[in-house]
């Protein structure tokens, strides 16, 4: 586990970790426990394992499937992990399920389910889910507590007991937008059950507007570490595309093709990479329910002119390892340069000295006189090779002056804007961009925080130096150099130590060493976008190969049109944007609103980057508390998972009958879990395994929320299998699948069920019986969107449309789900299903 924190961006992994543990027979139904971040490491899990099979009495809990579904809806990510784990032996066992997500995404539900019972985690406040929390607790009530210690913790790990013989359900979700790096999107997921798994697989879909010009899955890389060069492409992966801008990528490898990866499960890196057509729409604006997303990554713009400021750390703690490992990495950084940039370096421990041209390395302290103009060198093969020379010979002793050696950053950065001759390129507008690197804690005079942090914000005006951070190692301060830069218009990376640290240096310094605008903002008209809503809309600079994202919320009409302004290699600049593009809502809807509504995607991604805008916010502001409520009100409402929330989930009192769940809203102040039962009697109930994170995450039947029969007001839903409309077909429709209908037994997630048996679901918290529907006429109702097809469905009742793609899973059936009146429905596809055939075929590179 330690080895996923080396990588630069945290992938998502999923990871079954199973402790045997024999537990009092009184005390093991159903216990949840939420294991506390601080024991993450492999030193506290190796002593668990030994301890762990120490009591080893029997066969230990088997991963039976392991399934990842993800889709990405014009680049906003919402990947769902689904595992099943029984537990062979006659007496109870301790099961964990592991997951580390990437740095900026967002928890957005998970449930675990027992016996037929979904126990849902709801989204509170991180003080008020402490709370019910200990309440249940204290009352005897199992009860688990997830929360996120800071902005960039990312491992979610929660226990349960399960009772001999016993299986258990783990779901979850999280959501995250892409962000495109070096010209691509990259999709990362880190898989490793721990055991050969019958049933495991990856599935990703990607819907974008535009052609998808580079679709590559390489291989599964075993090792978290980079590679320079990876253009592989795993055999294993199965590709469709249809329509030019929409891919499925399947991975389902088999008991024996795991064992050849490695006997022991598979344990890697799956990974997707693409990338979309730009030259036809650079500029683009899309428009869904009621909000819009602008993205912008203009081709074709050459990059400006930049004045680079190396501030290297020496100190001791780089001693070794680490010091040989930046001067390969600054070997190959100094290369990258192009004629016309300019460069600096200025190294610090406790000594602040400054490299020049002629070779020499020059004490920063000159009591007061002019820097030496010598520090600035213009980026030739001469100068180039006699900084690699001084970087090569560069010695670690010393503190952590970090306060001074930003001050000299910026004296330096100054020298250049006002003094743009001697040897330096004759044009004085170059972009200045400090690259800060550093391996410890700050030391010396103004070793504080605040003093750092408001200091170097105060200094950094006119022109004011783009700063990035890079914290190297374990036991650099991140949040320091975070919230430096992120005052100063950069951005911090961590470093993480490992073979691998130099290749993490240079790709990082690629991602910022091509800008191509700066100072650019983004112009909306008033009368079409609400401003209030609008997410950042200046940015200091665009870096090739990289992507602007602004949201908002429409008034009142679906157009949009904007206005980008910034400026160039060849000065001020305005680009104007394409008219905007309605898209299609391929997204699985989930309960996320406090009133019980369901969000479409882009008011998602809205809220998501909103969020994180704000929190990124709060920490410049010394978490203010204006900031702070403004997203922890968005937090609560869209039901994501951030450093001001936790998700909470209790169990209710033991009881043998369903009816005594009792469903709540989230605003009700009651968190017991909700479920969805089937009656053949009122006396006598059956849970069915239909509802949790799988009917939650994907929008089908969510516990709590039914799909509407129609739209009213904006911003509702447009599921898969809504209902579109209230006129009905003027005569009956025969069905084109009838020779394929299945009976309800040959379900094997459905319950054993008599004819005038009904199916209770409940809906906003409100119990709603529905029929089945044996007797009725085969006709075809309302028009709906089938997942199965993009050809037309309408709603029938289900016994007429049970087809062989339900039968085995309900996650495909609830994504078909609809009503007919007081009749439980699916909606069926009007022509036979074909698969997706190769229309298209982007490059594969």
């Amino acid at each position: 586990m330690a080895g996923c924190n080396r990588l630069g961006v945290l992938v998502f992994l999923v990871t079954v970790i199973v402790f045997v543990q024999q537990v009092d027979k009184t005390f093991a139904r159903h216990t949840f426990v939420v294991v506390p971040e601080e024991v993450h490491s492999e030193g506290v899990r190796h002593r668990r394992a030994s301890e762990d099979n120490s009591n080893d009495q029997g066969s230990k809990p088997q991963v039976k499937s392991l399934r990842i579904e993800s889709i990405i809806n014009y680049r906003y990510a919402y990947p769902m992990v689904y595992s099943d784990i029984v537990n062979p032996a006659n007496v109870s066992r301790e099961v964990t399920f592991t997951a580390d997500l990437p740095d900026d995404a967002f928890v957005s539900g998970f449930a675990i389910t027992i016996k037929g019972v979904v126990y849902k985690a709801y989204v509170k406040e991180k003080e008020e889910a402490k709370r019910i929390y200990q309440d249940a607790v204290s009352q005897g009530r199992t009860a688990g507590h997830v929360a996120l210690s800071a902005r960039d913790s990312n491992t979610f790990t929660v226990s349960v007991n399960v009772e001999a013989f016993g299986k258990v359900k783990f779901n979850f979700t999280y959501e995250e937008l892409l962000t495109r790096e070096l010209g691509t999107y990259k999709h990362k997921i880190s898989v490793n059950p721990g055991q050969i798994v019958d049933d495991m697989s990856i599935q990703v879909i990607i819907q974008e507007s535009s052609n998808i010009t580079t679709l590559q899955v390489p291989d599964l890389r075993e090792s978290n570490e980079l590679l320079a060069e990876d253009n592989s492409e795993n055999r294993l992966v199965s590709k469709e595309f249809s329509n030019g801008h929409t891919a499925i990528i399947r991975w389902a490898p088999t008991p024996d093709e795991q064992r050849e990866i490695n006997s022991n499960g598979v344990k890697g890196l799956f990974e997707v990479r693409y990338d979309i057509d730009r030259t036809s729409q650079p500029n683009q604006i899309l428009v869904n329910e009621g909000y819009f997303v602008h993205f912008f990554a203009p081709p074709n713009l050459n990059p400006l002119n930049k004045h680079v400021i190396f501030v290297l750390d020496r100190s001791g703690s780089m001693y070794g390892h680490k010091i040989r490992q930046l001067k390969e990495a600054m070997s190959s950084i100094l290369d990258e340069l192009r004629p016309g940039d300019s460069f600096s370096i200025v190294l610090f421990s406790d000594t602040i000295t400054l490299w020049t041209s002629d070779g020499n390395v020059v004490d920063a302290d000159n009591h007061g006189e002019p820097l030496n103009p010598l520090v600035i060198a213009a980026a030739t093969p001469e100068n180039i090779q006699a900084a690699k020379t001084t970087v090569n010979a560069i010695e670690s002793g010393g503190g952590t002056h970090i306060y001074d050696a930003l001050q000299t950053a910026l004296r330096v950065v100054q020298l250049g804007h006002s003094s743009p001759s001697n040897d330096l390129a004759s044009q004085p507008t170059k972009e200045p961009m400090i690259i800060f690197l550093t391996d410890g804690q700050p030391n010396g005079p103004n070793s504080d925080a605040a003093s750092i942090i408001n200091g170097t914000t105060s200094s950094n005006q006119n022109p004011a130096a783009v700063i990035y951070g890079l914290a190297f190692g374990d036991d650099a301060d991140f949040n320091l150099l975070k919230k430096v830069s992120l005052k100063n218009s950069g951005f911090a990376r961590k470093i993480y130590q490992a073979s691998d640290a130099s290749l993490q240096l240079k790709n990082f310094y690629k991602e910022v060493s091509s800008p191509l605008l700066s100072d650019v903002t983004f112009h909306y008209l008033e009368n079409q976008v609400d401003v209030n809503s609008l997410t950042k809309v200046h940015f200091r600079t665009h870096n090739n190969g990289s992507e602007i994202v602004v949201a908002g919320r429409l008034v009142n009409s679906t157009d949009v049109t904007a206005n980008v302004t910034g400026f160039s290699v060849s000065g001020n600049i305005s680009l104007e944007a394409y008219p905007s593009l309605e898209v299609t809502d391929y997204y699985p809807r989930q309960q996320v609103m406090q009133n019980g509504s369901q969000a479409a995607f882009m008011e998602r991604l809205w809220a998501y980057l909103t969020i994180r805008q704000l929190l990124d916010l709060r920490e410049q502001m010394d978490n203010n508390e204006t900031v702070k409520e403004q997203a922890l009100e968005l937090a609560l409402k869209y039901a994501f998972v951030t450093p001001l929330t936790s998700l909470v989930v209790v169990k209710p009192n033991d009881t043998d009958s369903a009816t005594d769940l009792q469903a709540s809203s989230p605003l009700s102040g009651s968190f017991t879990p909700q479920s969805i039962v089937a009656h053949r009697r009122p006396q006598q109930a059956v849970h069915m395994a239909m509802y949790g994170m799988d009917d939650m995450a994907l929008g089908r039947i969510a516990p709590g929320i039914m799909m509407p029969t129609s739209l009213r007001g904006r911003g509702r839903a447009r599921a898969p299998g809504r209902n579109i409309g209230r006129k009905q077909p003027p005569q009956p429709a025969p069905n084109p699948h009838a020779a394929a209908i299945l009976p309800l037994t040959a379900y094997s997630w459905f319950p054993a069920l008599s004819i005038d048996t009904n199916v209770t679901l409940l809906t906003n918290g409100v119990q709603e019986t529905f029929r089945i529907g044996y007797n009725e006429t085969n006709t075809a109702h309302d028009q709906c969107v089938s997942s199965l097809t993009t050809a037309e469905a309408h709603c029938r009742h289900l016994p007429h449309c049970a087809l062989p793609e339900f039968s085995e899973d309900i996650n495909v059936y609830l994504q078909n789900f609809c009503r007919i009146d007081s009749f439980i429905g699916v909606c069926c596809p009007d022509s036979p299903i074909i698969n997706i055939s190769t229309t298209e075929t982007p490059t594969t590179a």
